[in-house]
């Protein structure tokens, strides 16, 4: 009877656990929950817009503001793609695409899409060799548009290797709510073998920052 007693004493305990679970899920759910519920909204949308077809937008500009509101467009519609985790925030984006390309201007970005200096090691597909190093064994790889050359961009941050750091950093930020910029383009220090680049690329951000007040006053 003792027995029955204390089972019966368990099973209800587990009830009331369940129960109070079920509850602070429901009204106050934990991140696990909301990045759930999150997702699964925003893969909705996602699926949405593809249905609807919407295309990528023509890449067109003549001067430094019309590049930067190109690429932000460009980035707009990338983004209708990507799930809040896997997005890239615009301000490192534009600041990299503006020191490797000086706004669109450079040869790589004018002949070959490229806006960031993106290499390949297959010199099969299309390429533009460095007029410093034409016997070298890369190329620049050549994009047939440059809303293309960014979408490949992000895929190399989303997905390789060496910047593991940077995603791990970026989802930790998103967790808190808090994007800092600044810190997170700390993380890119592989992108390019300059020593300065992170330097540099936060330069440009604050730049660009200081630009955009100046330009709204």
């Amino acid at each position: 009877m003792k027995n029955l007693k204390s089972i019966l004493t368990g099973k209800l305990l587990l009830l009331v656990l369940i129960i109070v679970s079920f509850i602070t899920g429901t009204f106050n759910p934990n991140f696990f929950t909301i990045d759930k519920i999150e997702h699964k909204i925003e893969t909705k949308y996602i699926n949405e817009a593809k249905n609807i077809g919407i295309y990528q937008p023509e890449f067109i500009y003549q001067n430094k503001k019309q590049f930067i509101e190109s690429l932000e467009t460009c980035i707009n519609y990338l983004n209708f793609s990507l799930h809040q985790e896997e997005r890239i925030p615009k301000e490192i984006i534009i600041a990299q695409a503006v020191l490797e390309s000086y706004y669109g201007t450079s040869r790589f970005a004018v002949q070959g899409n490229n806006l960031f200096g993106i290499r390949t090691w297959d010199l099969t597909e299309d390429h533009i060799k460095p007029f410093n190093n034409k016997d070298s064994t890369f190329g620049v790889k050549v994009f047939k548009t440059k809303c293309d050359c960014v979408k490949y961009y992000i895929k190399i941050l989303n997905n390789h290797p060496a910047f593991l750091d940077f995603r791990r950093t970026r989802t930790t930020m998103l967790l808190n709510n808090n994007i800092d910029t600044l810190k997170l383009a700390e993380k890119l220090t592989k992108f390019a073998t300059d020593v300065e680049y992170v330097s540099k690329v936060k330069s440009t951000i604050l730049n660009l920052r200081d630009e955009r007040i100046q330009n709204t006053n």
